[in-house]
């Protein structure tokens, strides 16, 4: 089996890919996708979609993972970084 984990960010999405065989794991990759803080929103989100498009099309992931979110009152942050 096959997982990719994803932390969610505009400014830097972190990723892990897994793979298990019984009890045994294997890292196949990790790295961070990063944009530019002076490119437009909807820039930014496209650039990230592109290269998590890439990785599941190189690594064909049985599951995936996505960090959970927590920004307690700060709406502004969690908005954007929700987007992502």
């Amino acid at each position: 089996m096959v997982v990719i984990g994803i932390d969610p960010g505009t400014a830097s999405t972190g990723y892990g890919v897994v793979r298990s065989a019984g009890s045994r794991l294997e890292a196949l990759g990790d790295g961070v996708i990063e944009t530019s803080p002076t490119l437009a929103l909807e820039r930014r989100l496209a650039e990230i979609h592109a290269r998590v498009a890439e990785l599941l099309d190189l690594h064909a992931p049985d599951a995936v993972a996505v960090e959970e979110l927590y920004f307690g009152a700060n709406v502004r942050t969690a908005f954007a970084v929700g987007q992502a």
